[in-house]
This record gives structure tokens, sequence and C-alpha cells, in this order.
């Protein structure tokens, strides 16, 4: 969303240097201005709309490994009460990944925990995990 302000900021100081002459007419730069500040809300308008329809959820191998992953009890030693999960899209499988290998950190209320896992899909069409790679404490 900033990145369109910033760009519609930069474009319209563009046509400003474009259309001088025609804004040196007091009764031209009030429709100037007035145009400007309802195309800017629209833009900022249309910009937040997306931004919420825009959402990726993650890709099923991720939110079941995650699952897989917090049942583990040397984790939930370690952080406790689950709270959230955070990881990073790029870090994300694709949804074709079979076995897919997650990176992500669980926190909890002790604690958080950066983990690395691999989980593969079975037969049947569970899922499972094969290994869990690393799992380093952040704080406690």
């Amino acid at each position: 969303m900033a990145k369109a302000v910033i760009i519609l900021f930069v474009v319209s100081g563009v046509l400003y240097f474009l259309f001088y002459p025609f804004l040196k007419n007091r009764v031209n730069r009030k429709k100037t201005l007035r145009w400007f500040l309802i195309v800017y809300g629209a833009a900022l308008l249309f910009s937040t709309i997306s931004y919420y329809f825009s959402e990726e959820k993650p890709p099923e191998s991720f939110l079941q490994g995650v699952e897989l992953v917090k049942q583990q009890p040397q984790l939930t030693s370690k952080i406790g009460q689950f709270k959230q999960v955070v990881y990073n899209n790029e870090d994300l499988p694709r949804p074709s990944d079979n076995p897919a290998i997650l990176k992500f950190t669980l926190q909890g209320t002790s604690g958080a925990v950066q983990v690395e896992a691999k989980v593969a899909k079975g037969s049947r069409g569970g899922w499972y995990l094969t290994e869990t790679a690393e799992v380093s404490p952040l704080y406690n």
C-alpha cells in the first residue's frame, strides 16, 4: 500500500511539471487539485481493498507440518503454551512439493524455537513428519 502512495506522488510530481503552463491559472489549479484528491482517494481505496483480498494461504503441506511439529513433546517443553507461527513467504514450499521442506518459528509463552522440518504425503493422503532437521531456541 505504501508503494502505491509513493508511486502516486512521483507521478503527480511529473504531471505537475508537464502541465505547469496549464496550472498558471487559479481556476485550473483548483480543478487539478480537486481531481488529484479524488484520484488519490480512489487509488488508496483500491489499494486497501486489493491488499485484503490478495492474502495467500500457506499450502496444505505447511499447515499440516506445523501441526505435526507442534505435537512434539520436546518442542512444547521449550516454548510452553503455543501462541503463534511466524514464517517468511519466501520460505513456504510450493503446493506440489512432496516431500516439503518447512522453515518457521514457533512462539509460545515461555520462549520461541526456530524449526526446520521435512514432511511428506503418504499413500493414504495424510501428511507425516519425516525429519526435524534443526531446532534452535531463540529466547527463553
